[in-house]
């Protein structure tokens, strides 16, 4: 069978997206998907800034677990429909695709993931102020330390923690010394990186549609206190998978995600990238 013919039999996904894989060799499981390389997908993920060119295009399957230990206990991923319902570690601010398994095939999202779910652990256990949690989160979205418009979802959410006399001071003096004052246990503080975050996405949303809320399409604290705070942050870490090779993905370009089912993921020989 010509490869071609191949491709247009096993492939739907390849079909769906109109492009031809390049596969490295036949073969069920693939850890190295040749097909990111392809024209046609760069193109659709152009305006998100990953190439293959790019040293953080790996050119691989990586999954951030909060579950080490049960990962390599079953041998396997699991979704959140598999575990119960596990919300707020994937699928977007609405909890989407449960029933789905989340890979990214950009390394440096991967780490992104894990530093950002290893802050949220610290903060949620209280081993972090909430001025730093103010300047993690400004400094995630890449705006200065103290900048957000009248208007904005983050500007709601601040005046509801700082008096009048800071939110009208351009400089906002006062600001970190009054998050730390009313905001101090973990609860709140994890509580206060949930809605911070969300507001920050939400602008940055509306901001990138010219002025129409769309719900951003990003990974979201969306867990309550009392199943996040219980996370060690030595189960989180960094996985590659290999994916099968006929598997029909949904690709959600802004995270840079493939949701794969369950059966078409599994774990790479050497699976830890970082723990």
């Amino acid at each position: 069978m010509k490869h071609e013919e191949w491709v247009r039999k096993n492939c739907k996904f390849a079909i769906d997206q109109q492009m031809v894989m390049e596969f490295d060799e036949p073969g069920m499981f693939t850890g190295k998907p040749a097909e990111l390389q392809h024209p046609e997908f760069q193109r659709d993920i152009q305006d998100t800034g990953a190439t293959d060119y790019d040293d953080d295009f790996a050119g691989g399957f990586y999954h951030v677990t909060t579950n080490l230990e049960g990962v390599m206990k079953w041998g396997a991923l699991k979704s959140r429909k598999q575990l119960g319902g596990t919300e707020g570690l994937g699928g977007g601010m609405k909890n989407e695709a449960p029933g789905k398994i989340s890979l990214t095939y950009n390394l440096n999202k991967a780490w992104q993931l894990y530093d950002t779910i290893k802050f949220a652990i610290s903060a949620a256990q209280n081993q972090v102020s909430a001025s730093h949690i103010y300047d993690y989160l400004m400094s995630q979205y890449g705006l200065p330390e103290i900048n957000l418009y009248p208007q904005s979802n983050a500007m709601r959410i601040m005046s509801k923690y700082l008096p009048k006399r800071i939110l009208e001071d351009e400089s906002m003096e006062g600001l970190e010394a009054t998050l730390d004052r009313k905001i101090k246990n973990g609860k709140q503080k994890y509580e206060f990186l949930q809605e911070f975050d969300d507001a920050l996405g939400r602008d940055e949303s509306e901001i990138e549609t010219g002025g129409e809320y769309m719900t951003p399409n990003r990974v979201g604290f969306t867990a309550p206190y009392e199943t996040f705070s219980k996370i060690n942050p030595n189960n989180v870490a960094i996985l590659q998978l290999e994916v099968r090779r006929n598997a029909v993905p949904e690709h959600v370009q802004a995270e840079l995600e493939l949701r794969f089912d369950p059966d078409d993921v599994r774990l790479a020989p050497t699976p830890i990238v970082k723990k």
